[in-house]
C-alpha cells in the first residue's frame, strides 16, 4: 500500500513540475494582499505537502541517501539560513514585511522537486523526469506559437515580444533554454531524432521571438560549455544551433534594432536627472545605481528578503507603485541580504556549481555524462543570466531548472 501512496505522490510531484510553467500569467489574479494567493503560489504550497508526505513514505536508507545528496543538502542549508530575514523583518516591522516570509515559503517549494528528481536518479526512472519537463512545454509552445502568429505578445518599448505563458518574455526565454538543452539531450541519445529535432527547432524559434537579450547570452554560454566537453560532431551541432538562432534573430527588424541597442550607452546622470527612457542595459546599469545607494545604509544585513522592490527609490509606475524589482540577483541578495548574504549566496552557487561536476565526473556511459553535461551547461547559463535578470523568483524556470540538476546528481546503471 506504501508502495502504491509512494507513486502516487511522485506522479503528483511530477504534475507540480508540468503545470508550474503554464501558470505563471495566473500570478496577476491574486488573492489576499501582499500573500497572493493564487493557482501557482497554491501550486508551490501543494508541492510541499505532497512532498512532505512522500518523504515519510521512504525508507531510511533511501531517506538518508537524498539527504545526503549534495544539491539537496545545500539548498536546504541556503534556504535555512535565509530565514533569519524572512521572519526578523516580518516580526520587527521591516521593508520587506509578510512579502520576505512567502518568498521564503516560495524558495521551500522548490526543495521537493529537487529531492524527488534525486530519488529518480538513484533508482535510475531519470526518463521519469525528462518526460516530465518535455510535457510542461506543450502548453507554453502552444501560447507561445499563437502569439507568435497573431502578434498578440507583448509591446515592450515598441517591440513585438513573444512571453508563451509566463508574465514576461524573458523569464519564459529563461525556460525556453531548459526546454532546448533536454531536448539536445534526447536528440543525441534517443530514438526518433525527427521528432526531437522538429521541438528543437520550435524552441529556437520561440526563444528568438522573446527578443530576450538574457535569453540569448544563456543559450550562447549554455552552447558554449555544453561544445567545450563534447566531441567534434556534437560541437558542429551546437555551433550549428547557434547559428540557427543568430540567423533568426538578424533575419528580423526587432532583433537587429535590439543587438544594434547595446551599441548606445547613455550617461547615467542624464538619464537619473531627465527621466527620459533608454536601453534596457543602461535603464539596468541606473537600477542598480540606485540600489547599491540604498545598500551602503545597510551594509551588512540588508533589508530583509523581498524588500528590494520597497526600498528602490527608482518607482515602477506599472508595479503598484513600488520600486522596480533589481533584475540581478547578486544585486537583490546584496540589497536584501547585505554582505553577509551575498556571502551565503555566492556559497551557495559554488556549492551546486561543484556537485554538479562531480556528478558529470562521475558518469561513465555516454548518455549519462551528456545529460550531466547538459545539467552543468546550464547551471553556468543560470549563473551568468542571473547578473542580468530576475531568474531566481522566475518559478516556473527554476522547477525545470532544478528537476534537470537533480536527474544529474545520482546515477547509477542506467540513464
Amino acid at each position: 500500500m506504501s508502495s502504491a501512496a509512494r507513486r502516487m505522490l511522485e506522479w503528483a510531484l511530477l504534475a507540480a513540475v508540468i503545470v508550474r510553467p503554464s501558470l505563471d500569467l495566473l500570478t496577476r489574479a491574486s488573492l489576499g494582499g501582499v500573500w497572493r494567493v493564487n493557482p501557482a503560489a497554491l501550486t508551490g504550497l501543494a508541492a510541499l505537502a505532497l512532498g512532505a508526505a512522500w518523504f515519510s513514505l521512504l525508507s531510511s536508507d533511501e531517506r538518508r541517501a537524498v539527504l545526503r545528496n549534495p544539491l539537496v543538502f545545500g539548498f536546504a542549508a541556503w534556504w535555512l539560513a535565509l530565514a533569519p530575514w524572512a521572519f526578523l523583518p516580518y516580526f520587527f516591522g521591516g521593508p520587506g514585511g509578510a512579502a520576505g516570509v512567502r518568498e521564503w515559503a516560495r524558495l521551500a517549494s522548490t526543495m521537493p522537486i529537487i529531492a524527488v528528481g534525486v530519488s529518480f536518479s538513484i533508482q535510475s526512472k531519470i526518463a521519469w523526469g525528462r518526460c516530465a519537463i518535455l510535457l510542461s512545454f506543450v502548453v507554453p509552445a502552444l501560447f507561445g506559437g499563437y502569439q507568435l502568429a497573431a502578434q498578440s505578445g507583448a509591446s515592450i518599448q515598441g517591440f513585438h515580444r513573444i512571453h508563451g505563458t509566463f508574465v514576461h518574455p524573458n523569464p519564459y526565454s529563461f525556460y525556453l533554454v531548459c526546454v532546448i538543452a533536454v531536448a539536445y539531450w534526447q536528440w543525441r541519445c534517443a530514438s526518433k531524432q525527427w521528432l526531437w529535432a522538429a521541438l528543437l527547432a520550435a524552441a529556437l524559434v520561440l526563444l528568438t521571438a522573446t527578443f530576450s537579450l538574457t535569453g540569448w547570452v544563456m543559450f550562447a554560454v549554455w552552447s558554449a560549455v555544453a561544445a567545450w566537453f563534447e566531441g567534434r560532431a556534437a560541437r558542429i551541432a551546437l555551433v550549428a544551433l547557434c547559428v540557427v538562432l543568430a540567423a533568426g534573430i538578424l533575419a528580423t527588424d526587432t532583433g537587429r534594432t535590439r543587438l544594434a541597442a547595446l551599441t548606445k550607452w547613455d550617461n547615467l546622470d542624464e538619464i537619473e536627472r531627465t527621466q527620459r527612457e533608454t536601453g534596457s542595459h543602461t535603464w539596468r546599469l541606473l537600477n542598480w545605481r540606485f540600489l547599491y545607494r540604498e545598500w551602503k545604509k545597510q551594509p551588512v544585513f540588508g533589508y530583509g528578503l523581498a524588500s528590494a522592490p520597497m526600498v528602490n527609490p527608482n518607482i515602477n509606475v506599472l508595479g503598484g507603485g513600488v520600486g522596480h524589482d533589481p533584475h540581478n540577483d547578486y544585486v537583490r541578495y546584496l540589497v536584501e541580504t547585505g554582505a553577509a548574504g551575498l556571502a551565503l549566496w555566492l556559497g551557495f552557487l559554488v556549492w551546486t556549481g561543484r556537485a554538479l561536476w562531480n556528478a558529470l565526473r562521475r558518469a561513465h556511459a555516454p548518455p549519462q555524462r551528456r545529460f550531466g553535461l547538459i545539467a552543468f551547461a546550464l547551471f553556468a547559463a543560470w549563473a551568468v543570466g542571473s547578473l542580468n535578470d530576475n531568474l531566481i523568483t522566475a518559478t516556473g524556470y527554476q522547477y525545470i531548472l532544478w528537476m534537470t540538476f537533480a536527474l544529474s546528481s545520482e546515477y547509477r546503471e542506467a540513464a
